[in-house]
C-alpha cells in the first residue's frame, strides 16, 4: 500500500475555495463527576459527610480528583470499575473527592492528584495512602485491607 502523492490529490478550480476536510468539533469536553454513580461511586461533599460515612462503611476508599486533572480523568474509568468489582461488599463504599471543593476534607491533605485514602474502621490507613493514577497500587492497598478484615471479622 503506498501513500498519495501531493500532485495526485488535484487542484482546486480558479475563484474555488480550498475546503477542510475536518469537520469542526463544537463540543466542549469536560470530566464531570455526577452525584452519583449507579450506587457504586458517591461524591464526598464535605468532613461532616465523612464522619457519617466512616460510622456506616467497614472499608472506604476515597479519590481525590479536579476536573482539570488530567491523570485524574485517566483513572476514573479504572477505579469505577474496581467499585463496580466490590459493589456487593456492603462493607466497602468508593467515594470521589472533588478537592476543588471549598469543603473538601482532603484538599489540605494532598500535594499531587490522583490521591487515593484508605480507611478502616473509621481511621485513616495512612501507610496505604497512595499518590499517581496505576489503579494496581489502589488494588494492592485494597486487597491488604480485605485479608486483615477477613482474618478479623467484626
Amino acid at each position: 500500500m503506498g501513500y498519495k502523492k501531493y500532485s495526485d490529490l488535484g487542484k482546486p478550480k480558479q475563484n474555488e475555495a480550498i475546503k477542510p476536510n475536518i469537520k469542526p468539533n463544537n463540543t466542549t469536553e469536560q470530566f464531570v463527576m455526577p452525584k452519583k454513580l449507579e450506587k457504586v461511586l458517591f461524591n464526598l461533599e464535605s468532613k461532616e459527610h465523612l464522619n457519617k460515612v466512616l460510622q456506616k462503611h467497614r472499608i472506604i476508599i476515597v479519590d481525590t480528583w479536579a476536573n482539570w486533572c488530567g491523570p485524574c480523568k485517566h483513572i476514573a474509568p479504572k477505579f469505577e470499575i474496581l467499585a463496580r468489582q466490590h459493589a456487593k461488599n456492603k462493607d466497602i463504599l468508593f467515594m470521589k473527592d472533588d478537592i476543588d471543593n471549598d469543603n473538601s476534607p482532603h484538599k489540605n491533605e494532598v500535594n499531587a492528584i490522583p490521591t487515593f485514602f484508605f480507611y478502616l474502621e473509621g481511621k485513616k490507613q495512612e501507610k496505604l495512602k497512595y499518590t499517581g493514577a496505576d489503579i494496581t497500587n489502589v488494588e494492592k492497598n485494597l486487597n491488604k485491607i480485605i485479608e486483615f478484615c477477613r482474618k478479623n471479622p467484626r
